[in-house]
């Protein structure tokens, strides 16, 4: 089980040499952030602090599976926010399919409860099911977004077509148009993990339907794993619209296949090289991870899931130094400016990542924080390792 360790903050004044990231620059200077909350991730970060690094805003994760309250045996929200703190991530959105289900004021609220100390700031999605109408408006006024499933996937609280135009019409009258993410899928009980394409774009179209009728509304299709899916997004240029993908659909995997299992499956290597060319290109809006973890036992019996919140932006980053790598400015649109705009949190004081560029370091039980204590990537080199936060959460 990976480790669970005690993250303390230091405070003291920091000027560092940098190659400094944002969304639309990369600039080499001398970067002065006076008195901060410091969070170091490794034993001997003040000699990397004395040396070049590379600082790039925190990423957010807006799609994370918690599994708190009900599947504590899988993570908690501890667990899950000390694996993004070390992954660079100081922002998550937790889904709302755990047991009971977050689907009422009580339940998103307790959720909240839980998480409100927690070292990254912890949104929470509310979920539209065909057993909370009744719900929907008071939970208009506390939710951070939405989630429907328009599939059978893990505990998946269940939701029909007339239940979800019923809950836009409500959400419409009330102007809320906080983003509604869709798990896109129109698939029967016991295929989860075994979804073909087409069965994704059909999905996919009926959310773009649903835009279409429901102007007023935001929506946001996650994890896509196939590039006609994409296609059919950007052709059609709606304004209310937005996606993602994971890194896990175009990323090269060491796990065997049976713990690649997850819903949507994970495509063809031709598929990945098309995803990956994407994602190189500038064409997706934003990465998650969809962090479903699960234990190895019930990974060997089926359960379709992955972990992925700390691998996320290391993986990334491990990529910006490949040859003919991602550029990382794009990086930071992708993990951090477009999760914030969507959000509307435009506005919020940044917080950033300090990474040794030159450093390299394994994907290990030692490294792994998630208390799945497992990998896709397990054994992999990566370089440029993270040594800590500049935070304002903790």
């Amino acid at each position: 089980m990976g480790v669970i360790l005690m993250v303390q903050k230091v405070k003291f004044n920091l000027t560092i040499e940098a190659e400094l990231v944002s969304a639309e620059k990369i600039s080499h200077e001398e970067v002065v952030f006076g008195e901060i909350d410091f969070i170091p991730l490794v034993k001997n970060w003040k000699t990397y602090l004395s040396k070049k690094v590379l600082c790039m805003p925190a990423a957010h994760d807006l799609h994370v599976h918690f599994r708190e309250p009900g599947f504590e045996h899988k993570e908690t929200i501890q667990s899950g926010s000390l694996a993004a703190l070390y992954g660079g991530c100081t922002t998550v959105l937790d889904m709302p399919n755990t047991n009971p289900p977050t689907i009422t004021v009580k339940e998103y609220l307790r959720k909240k409860e839980i998480g409100k100390n927690e070292i990254v700031n912890l949104l929470v999605a509310a979920g539209i099911a065909d057993n909370n109408l009744s719900e929907i408006k008071s939970l208009a006024s506390v939710a951070d977004c939405w989630k429907v499933y328009l599939d059978n996937s893990f505990n998946a609280v269940p939701c029909t077509i007339e239940t979800l135009n019923d809950a836009c019409s409500i959400l419409e009258n009330e102007e809320n148009n906080k983003p509604i993410f869709i798990h896109a899928m129109q698939t029967t009980e016991g295929t989860e993990g075994k979804q073909t394409i087409d069965e994704e774009n059909a999905g996919i179209e009926l959310a773009l339907n649903l835009a279409k009728e429901f102007g007023n509304l935001n929506f946001h299709i996650t994890h896509l794993s196939n590039v006609s899916a994409l296609e059919k997004i950007i052709q059609k240029k709606y304004h209310n619209v937005t996606h993602d993908t994971c890194p896990r659909y175009f990323m090269k995997k060491t796990a065997k296949e049976q713990l690649q299992r997850c819903n949507p499956p994970i495509r063809s290597l031709e598929e990945q090289a098309k995803l990956k060319k994407s994602v190189y290109d500038g064409e997706i809006f934003m990465l998650t991870t969809d962090h479903a973890p699960h234990t190895l036992v019930e990974k060997e019996e089926g359960a379709p899931g992955c972990p992925g919140v700390q691998e996320m932006f290391p993986q990334m980053i491990n990529w910006s130094f490949e040859h003919e790598g991602i550029d990382k400015r794009k990086i930071v649109k992708m993990v951090h400016e477009n999760p914030k705009r969507l959000m509307g949190r435009k506005e919020e004081t940044e917080d950033y990542v300090i990474i040794a560029p030159q450093e390299d370091y394994q994907i290990n039980h030692e490294w792994i924080k998630s208390k799945c204590d497992w990998s896709l990537y397990q054994s992999e080199i990566w370089q440029g390792k993270i040594i800590g936060i500049i935070s304002q959460k903790c």
